[in-house]
């Protein structure tokens, strides 16, 4: 076993000085571009603070879900966006199997300094186009193959 001892952190930032920061509110409205609905907040004891709202796929198929995550991480401020979905791909008969659509996975994340009032301009672009871009990535791959056998079919799996 090997112990490590980094005296270069810093203590995580409070409940009050997350809350204080502006990334919620900047989050928030991220996610509400997104989803069109206005996302819940909630802070974990000690783990920071999670932002969440439904997504709708655009071919209506599966439920999607927005998760950003804002915490302490090394002295500074991290925050994570992922698309959690449950949709898996279809067999050609349209019946569910045991294979998720990794097609739809989305997963964005950033560093920031502790006094961070707002979301940097190019972080905000790539997620806007990233999760677009995953929503729509089924349709995108079905476009590119006009062949039956290579086409992708989604289903909706009942575990979430």
């Amino acid at each position: 076993m090997i112990g490590c001892t980094d005296t270069s952190v810093t203590k995580a930032p409070s409940r009050s000085e997350l809350a204080g920061s502006g990334l919620i509110p900047a989050t928030a409205e991220l996610l509400q571009r997104l989803s069109g609905q206005e996302p819940a907040v909630s802070c974990l004891e000690d783990l920071g603070i999670v932002a969440s709202t439904t997504y709708p796929f655009p071919d209506g198929i599966g439920r999607g879900e927005l998760i950003a995550m804002i915490f302490s991480y090394r002295g500074k401020l991290r925050l994570d966006i992922r698309l959690e979905h449950n949709r898996v791909f279809a067999s050609r008969f349209g019946r569910v199997t045991n294979n998720r659509c990794f097609l739809n996975d989305y997963l964005a994340s950033t560093v920031l300094p502790l006094n961070c009032k707002v979301l940097p301009v190019s972080f905000v672009s790539s997620v806007l186009s990233g999760v677009r871009h995953a929503g729509n990535a089924v349709l995108r791959h079905n476009q590119r193959h006009d062949v039956s056998w290579l086409r992708a079919g989604v289903a909706a799996s009942s575990t979430w």
